[in-house]
């Protein structure tokens, strides 16, 4: 049988490794060898892909993994990966969409709070991968009277990541980091707000509060400092500048 071009033939091996299929169009271009058959040798790699990225997802998400137990979670990875296998020859991107993956598997119905963890969890990985820049300088800002200072813009740095959940994800995330969960966790303390950055080489989480949350998401959208603390007190907005600039989590200005 001629071979098909070679896209084609491309597309026929992705959706034979990410199928559970016993047939497909690739088999036929396969020759047995050694004994093994076609489907067996592409089997060989349908394993071997799976379990790469099952333990990929392992390694991104290994609070969530803890959670739930390994066994349960690398069968629901590997439900992922064949319901979203990767796009892109990029592995660091991979695994986006799993937190929304696990959000919507009804045996977590009853655990919410293992979605919002897989949640924080991608964040540190984005934060991780995200470009360098160069931290303000607050230097910048001596001299300036209170209407120039009013007028500048804050810009968070790409490896800055926000997090707002109703459940105590940051503790959930610390305490089962390094221990096993033994019994249900606690959900009894409330919603948190987390800061995830890399000030150096290493991720930084930084539980903060709403009213920090809440200006960085207007920081997120380029307003400037007298409009992202328009509806605090002076004394409120010095202390929250304060607690914030010097985790180096603002760009300097161009």
């Amino acid at each position: 049988m001629p071979l098909p071009p070679l896209p084609k033939l491309q597309q026929q091996f992705l959706e034979y490794i990410y199928t559970d299929q016993d047939s497909a169009p690739i088999l036929d271009h396969i020759a047995p060898q050694h004994n093994v058959s076609a489907a067996g040798r592409m089997g060989i790699y349908r394993t071997a892909t799976r379990l790469i990225l099952i333990d990929l997802l392992a390694n991104t998400f290994p609070v969530t993994r803890r959670l739930v137990s390994t066994p349960f979670f690398r069968q629901v990875a590997e439900q992922f990966i064949l319901q979203n296998p990767p796009q892109q020859g990029d592995m660091g991107t991979y695994g986006q969409q799993f937190p929304a993956f696990l959000r919507g598997l009804s045996s977590l119905q009853e655990h919410p709070y293992v979605a919002a963890i897989a949640h924080l969890e991608w964040l540190r990985e984005e934060a991780y991968h995200a470009a360098q820049s160069t931290p303000l300088d607050p230097s910048l800002w001596e001299g300036l009277n209170e209407a120039q200072l009013g007028e500048q813009i804050l810009s968070l740095r790409p490896c800055v990541r926000l997090l707002s959940s109703p459940y105590p994800v940051m503790t959930l995330w610390e305490t089962f980091r390094e221990h096993d969960p033994g019994t249900t966790p606690n959900l009894d303390t409330g919603a948190e707000y987390v800061l995830i950055h890399r000030p150096e080489h290493l991720i930084q989480l930084t539980q903060i509060t709403q009213q920090a949350h809440d200006f960085l998401q207007q920081c997120q959208k380029g307003v400037t400092l007298a409009d992202g603390l328009a509806n605090i007190s002076a004394q409120t907005a010095t202390n929250l500048l304060s607690t914030l600039l010097p985790l180096n989590i603002f760009n300097q200005p161009q």
